[in-house]
C-alpha cells in the first residue's frame, strides 16, 4: 500500500499536508494548532407580526478548534426586511468583544449589518453568547433572513474540514412578518 504526502497551498498563505491513500480516496487531515471557529444558528421567533413586531435573538459563536483565535470579528445582517436593532447584551463573558448598534434611520436598507463586534478572543471551546433585539417597521407580508458571520474577512486561519472544504463560518434563521389579524 502506497501513502503519499501532499502539500496543498490554501488562499490564507498556510500549507496543510493532505494524506492520500489508495484506501482513504484522498481524505483531508485537520491541521494541528488552528482555532476553528464556527456561527451557530440564531435562536428567537421565527415570526414577527406588523406592524411593530419584535423579537429577541440568541446570537453563538463558537471556537472548536485547538488553539486561540484573537482579533476575532462577528456581524449580524438582515436580508430582506426593515428592522432596527434595539438592543444587544452578552449572556456571560464578552470574551473582549466591543460591539455596536448600527444606528436606526428612516430609511433602512432592505441588507444591512445590524451588529459588529470586534476584538474578541476565544479559547479552545469557547462560546460566546448575545441576545439581539430587532423591532420590526413594516406593515407589509414577507419573509427574511437574519445572517450570522464569524470572521467575515477571512483574516483567521482556521482548520480546513475533513473533505477539505472551508469551514462554515455562517449562518442564518429565516423570519416571518406578517400583519396583525383585523379584529371586527
Amino acid at each position: 500500500m502506497f501513502r503519499h504526502l501532499k502539500p496543498v497551498a490554501l488562499a490564507v498563505g498556510l500549507t496543510l499536508t493532505t494524506l492520500l491513500s489508495p484506501l482513504a480516496g484522498g481524505s483531508a487531515v485537520h491541521a494541528d494548532g488552528l482555532p476553528d471557529l464556527v456561527a451557530l444558528t440564531p435562536e428567537g421567533p421565527g415570526a414577527l407580526q406588523t406592524p411593530n413586531g419584535r423579537g429577541s435573538y440568541l446570537i453563538r459563536v463558537r471556537n472548536s478548534g485547538s488553539a486561540p483565535a484573537t482579533s476575532v470579528e462577528l456581524n449580524v445582517r438582515v436580508a430582506s426586511f426593515p428592522v432596527d436593532a434595539t438592543g444587544f447584551n452578552f449572556v456571560g463573558n464578552s470574551h473582549g468583544f466591543a460591539c455596536q448598534l448600527a444606528a436606526a434611520s428612516a430609511r433602512p436598507r432592505l441588507d444591512e449589518v445590524k451588529l459588529r463586534c470586534s476584538g474578541g478572543t476565544l479559547n479552545p471551546n469557547e462560546e460566546v453568547r448575545g441576545r439581539l433585539d430587532l423591532a420590526l417597521r413594516s406593515g407589509s407580508n414577507g419573509f427574511g433572513s437574519l445572517i450570522l458571520t464569524v470572521d467575515p474577512d477571512n483574516r483567521i486561519a482556521e482548520t480546513i474540514g475533513r473533505r477539505g472544504e472551508v469551514p462554515n463560518n455562517t449562518r442564518s434563521l429565516r423570519i416571518a412578518f406578517t400583519p396583525l389579524p383585523v379584529v371586527r
